[in-house]
């Protein structure tokens, strides 16, 4: 998936043809063939920004992202809670889109979809003003001081994020480490988006698996929401 890493568009699927080295590949490729909408990804996925296929927006009054759906259990949630609005979820890896895309099937949902997509090519598939909302459940913190350079927040990041949300869109992280907490509360304040502490989407109770872990262990959390 070298190539995938700065070629948004590139199809890390379908030249796979030998599924034995992941899985996954053959489980999405055969989820194209019965439900070709709920995963996008390389052709689809430009096909979707050229030519509006898949799913028609224009019957939903807002459309969010969540950046890291992981299993899909966040977004399962919020498109549950939220039948008026689209949601896409977002991930970098076979698995998770697979296993996002097939929790939206089992869930009987047709307001959501699953893009595989690198977060930080967000301006090459989204225009300018265009989402409702930017969610992001516990990003990879990469700790350790040599690898902060992969963490994906970062103030170009925030930056970016803020030119593609409409006026009055929100931002809305949850985190369980104090410094990215702290971190991208700067970033976001320097970017210029402003404290709130509410949604425009029904968000109440909607959690995680990692809620779920961290809270078993009852380690703290902490939550960011700004809007634009």
């Amino acid at each position: 998936m070298d190539r995938f890493l700065y070629d948004p568009f590139y199809d890390s699927v379908s030249p796979l043809k030998d599924t034995t080295v992941n899985p996954y590949i053959k489980k999405i490729l055969d989820l194209d063939q019965s439900k070709p909408s709920v995963l996008l990804y390389g052709q689809k996925l430009k096909d979707w920004k050229d030519h509006g296929k898949f799913f028609d927006l224009s019957t939903y009054s807002k459309l969010c992202l969540e950046i890291g759906s992981y299993s899909g259990t966040t977004l399962v949630d919020l498109a549950s809670r939220n039948p008026d609005v689209f949601f896409i979820g977002m991930d970098i890896t076979f698995k998770r889109v697979y296993q996002s895309a097939t929790a939206l099937l089992k869930a009987g949902l047709s307001n959501a979809s699953v893009f595989l997509y690198n977060a930080l090519f967000l301006d090459k598939i989204f225009p300018k003003s265009f989402l409702d909302g930017v969610v992001i459940f516990f990003p990879d913190p990469w700790t350790k001081e040599k690898k902060r350079k992969n963490r994906l927040v970062s103030t170009k990041f925030t930056q970016g994020i803020y030119t593609l949300l409409k006026p009055g869109a929100f931002f809305w992280l949850r985190t369980d480490q104090l410094f990215y907490y702290e971190d991208t509360k700067n970033y976001l304040e320097q970017a210029g988006f402003k404290h709130n502490g509410s949604l425009s989407i029904n968000h109440e109770g909607v959690s995680s698996s990692f809620n779920t872990t961290f809270n078993l262990k009852n380690q703290q959390t902490y939550e960011l929401i700004y809007t634009k």
